[in-house]
């Protein structure tokens, strides 16, 4: 008879397991500016929910909707539905935005209002006038980058330039760990560092070490059931993982540091 312990450590196994093939097979059948911003892939009550950043990514989404539900019924035999959903930093975004256009139209009135006043008789024009223009000083605060008007004074930019700057900055560090995923920050050439920071970059780091770790993961299991795989893909993700972590160029990558660095049941497969 098993234990309880056991009994639940197999259960969230399994969990873990369909988690990340369900992400991979999403990450399969959308394109990767899709994936890009997707906050978060939920299944549960046999449903899966897929968050995006904003509603015109999940209008984008919406084509691909049932392409995954077919894939996914492939492993997860019990799967209902797909749902998509704007994630709630996107909502953030949107309100951001529909602050902005609030922000014009309020200016806009204004300046209609203080015209009408200039037309009005010498006696009301100036006070009342005095107490517009103090009032409408609210709504000079302009975006640094491209001169929206913006409400928030805690922010010298508006939320689509700060996005912008934010996805543009991510850009720079993707390329970087692409072709130089062994470098460390501080070896990073002063001109491409100063586009980022320590923490834009370790952020991104990370990330793709866990997206490596889930593909690596899903080769092992098809290697353990004997399914159609390909070896080769597996023990390049291994390598790649390595140089990674330890920040190694490919030629400073030796068998002990992989041994060192990698599970034990990955090895076996690795070196068979």
């Amino acid at each position: 008879m098993q234990h309880l312990k056991e009994i639940l450590w197999n259960f969230q196994n399994k969990n873990i397991k369909e988690s990340m093939k369900i992400k991979t097979i999403y990450q399969e059948v959308v394109n990767k500016n899709i994936v890009a911003v997707t906050s978060d892939i939920v299944y549960k009550n046999r449903t899966l929910t897929i968050y995006v950043k904003d509603t015109a990514w999940a209008a984008q989404l919406m084509q691909y909707k049932h392409k995954i539900l077919k894939r996914i019924k492939g492993i997860v035999k019990d799967i209902k539905e797909v749902k998509i959903k704007v994630s709630f930093e996107g909502q953030e975004e949107n309100e951001s935005e529909q602050e902005q256009i609030k922000s014009r139209r309020i200016k806009k009135d204004m300046t209609g209002l203080i015209n009408e006043i200039n037309n009005c008789d010498d006696k009301y024009r100036d006070k009342v006038k005095s107490i517009i223009l103090k009032s409408a000083k609210e709504y000079e605060h302009v975006c640094g980058a491209c001169g929206s008007p913006i409400l928030s004074k805690k922010s010298n930019f508006c939320a689509l330039c700060i996005h912008r700057n934010k996805a543009s900055k991510v850009d720079k560090v993707k390329e970087i760990l692409e072709h130089t995923p062994w470098l460390r920050y501080e070896d990073i050439e002063p001109e491409q560092r100063n586009s980022f920071d320590y923490t834009a970059y370790m952020q991104e780091k990370k990330f793709k070490i866990n997206r490596i770790r889930d593909i690596i993961t899903n080769e092992y299991f098809d290697i353990k059931k004997n399914e159609k795989s390909n070896l080769e893909v597996f023990k390049t993700k291994i390598e790649e993982l390595v140089i990674l972590k330890l920040s190694i160029e490919p030629s400073g990558l030796t068998e002990q540091s992989i041994e060192n660095n990698i599970p034990k049941k990955w090895l076996k497969v690795y070196k068979s």
